[in-house]
């Protein structure tokens, strides 16, 4: 692992703000969200996670397929907690300037400190 991507996760750690992903596996040809096979779909178990980690007051879902494929799966066990929409990180995400991105995910931060 980069020096850089151990940064990158210590300050996580230390903002303690985890990473997920709310699909463990998919068919999906091509690269786009919009070609996941929706039959294909398994769910990472998010609920057995938050189960076991009770201080988590937000989750900010990295696009809008995240959100919407994580609500499906599990919004009847996230009324306890802010499911927040963000923009998708994905250089395809391109109507949206790094600087707008980057001042979505800051109020994340800011929601859950």
């Amino acid at each position: 692992m980069s020096d850089a991507v151990e940064e990158k996760l210590a300050l996580l750690e230390q903002l303690n703000i985890a990473l997920w992903d709310v699909v463990a596996e998919a068919v999906r040809p091509g690269s786009l969200d919009s070609a996941i096979k929706p039959d294909s779909i398994r769910f990472n178990p998010i609920d057995l996670w938050l189960q076991s980690t009770p201080s988590v007051k937000a989750i900010g879902c990295n696009g809008a397929t995240a959100h919407r494929l994580l609500l499906k799966a599990f919004g009847d066990q996230l009324a306890n907690y802010d499911v927040v929409k963000l923009p998708s990180t994905s250089p395809a995400h391109a109507s949206m300037t790094f600087e707008a991105k980057q001042q979505a995910w800051l109020q994340l931060i800011h929601h859950a400190l």
